[in-house]
């Protein structure tokens, strides 16, 4: 009896400090911060930390009415840059009722546009500042273009508005948890994916290995949410910090804006490949890797990121 009882005590002391209060009510527990759970999280349900919760499941009915919502009561969010959320969910800005369907508790989230004021910098510098030379012609032949440089770079980054405003509140949610400018969000998202036009059905891109709308490589991170996700969009922006973090301590002589630029070409080829400023973009891919996303970037920075 007393052996039964120490065993009862033991599973139930487990149990309390696992996930299963959560999952025994069809949840899964999540760092709330990284995805975004369409039924709500409720707190005190995970083990760790107070940032995991437990995402309660979406069921039929609910993904239904998510869509239902989606397509008929959210444009006014929308319009405002925001995404409409259960307001459980995390908000890198704020949330405001009145701008989506469904109940009271389904928000928009908004970053407040002058949080970077579009065009004034942060702490890792001022893209609009950056000198570039732009696309090169091997990168602008994706596209057709007869044309190389800075008008290359900002033609296909305008292909890609379209399609990159879906992603625009999660840019913004990222840019605003990282400090750093949404429009350099973008601008790799650009070049990347295409804004995830170019990915895959497994959404992975060509090489097998990067994946998501910042084609994280799963080679050397353990990639996190899906490939069209915040979780996706934020981890590939906590690397390109890594980067730029890496570059500045490698040139200490070099301004905040030259190791912004060191760190976007990081991002493609490792910091211990970026020697020196003028050539930084030798050996990346197509060759104009930094250039080509600066003047993408820039685009979007005159385009409302």
């Amino acid at each position: 009896m007393l052996r039964f009882l120490f065993i009862f005590v033991i599973g139930f002391a487990l149990a309390q400090s696992s996930d299963l209060s959560c999952t025994l009510q069809g949840g899964t527990c999540y760092d709330y911060r990284y995805t975004v759970c369409d039924g709500g999280y409720e707190s005190g349900l995970c083990d760790g930390d107070s940032n995991r919760r437990c995402c309660i499941n979406c069921d039929n009915t609910c993904q239904s009415n998510e869509n239902y919502w989606d397509g008929c009561c959210d444009a006014s969010c929308k319009s405002s840059g925001g995404s409409c959320l259960d307001n459980t969910n995390y908000c890198g800005g704020s949330f405001q009722s009145g701008l989506c369907g469904g109940p009271s508790s389904r928000q928009c989230c908004i970053v407040a546009a002058d949080f970077f004021n579009f065009h004034k910098g942060t702490k890792y510098g001022d893209i609009n500042n950056v000198d570039t030379t732009g696309a090169s012609s091997a990168t602008a032949s994706q596209d057709g273009l007869n044309y190389s440089g800075v008008r290359a770079s900002r033609k296909m980054a305008e292909e890609d508005f379209a399609a990159m405003a879906q992603w625009k509140s999660w840019i913004n949610q990222a840019g605003a948890a990282m400090s750093i400018q949404p429009a350099v969000i973008a601008g790799i998202i650009s070049r990347e994916t295409r804004a995830g036009k170019v990915l895959g059905s497994d959404g992975y891109g060509a090489d097998g290995h990067g994946y998501g709308l910042m084609q994280v490589d799963d080679r050397y991170h353990n990639v996190q949410g899906g490939p069209y996700s915040y979780a996706n969009i934020l981890q590939g922006t906590e690397i390109l910090v890594d980067m730029i973090n890496g570059v500045d301590n490698k040139h200490r002589d070099w301004t905040t804006d030259m190791v912004l630029k060191g760190g976007i070409c990081a991002y493609n080829s490792g910091v211990s490949n970026v020697q020196t400023y003028e050539n930084m973009d030798v050996g990346t891919t197509g060759n104009d890797y930094s250039n080509d996303v600066t003047a993408r970037s820039q685009y979007y920075s005159d385009n409302g990121y």
